[in-house]
């Protein structure tokens, strides 16, 4: 999150409150049963709580390509945010689109 300064890496919104920005961390890959995810920086994403719940309930997904965010519902794409500090996993990305978002 403090690489990505709060903002979130899927609509660019930084949520900004009396203490200060604020973002969550949401796992690509979720954690414990069925998903078995790592609990790792390369497995998390700096996202906005609105996006965060989509991301979950697989309404957002990471592209093919790991660099464009599809919504499910409208088909809008839009790059994602990246820095080049935070790599992430494709292989719990592509666990993300099939498990999650079911998409192939």
């Amino acid at each position: 999150k403090k690489i990505h300064n709060d903002r979130c890496q899927f609509c660019s919104t930084t949520l900004v409150t009396r203490v200060g920005t604020y973002s969550t961390g949401a796992h690509i890959q979720g954690l414990g049963r069925p998903h078995n995810g790592k609990d790792e920086t390369s497995n998390l994403l700096c996202l906005c709580p609105n996006c965060h719940v989509l991301f979950d309930k697989g309404v957002l997904y990471i592209a093919n390509d790991n660099r464009t965010v599809i919504n499910i519902i409208s088909g809008l794409q839009s790059p994602m945010n990246l820095h080049e500090k935070h790599i992430l996993d494709n292989s719990a990305i592509a666990h993300h689109r099939l498990q999650v978002a079911g998409v192939e």
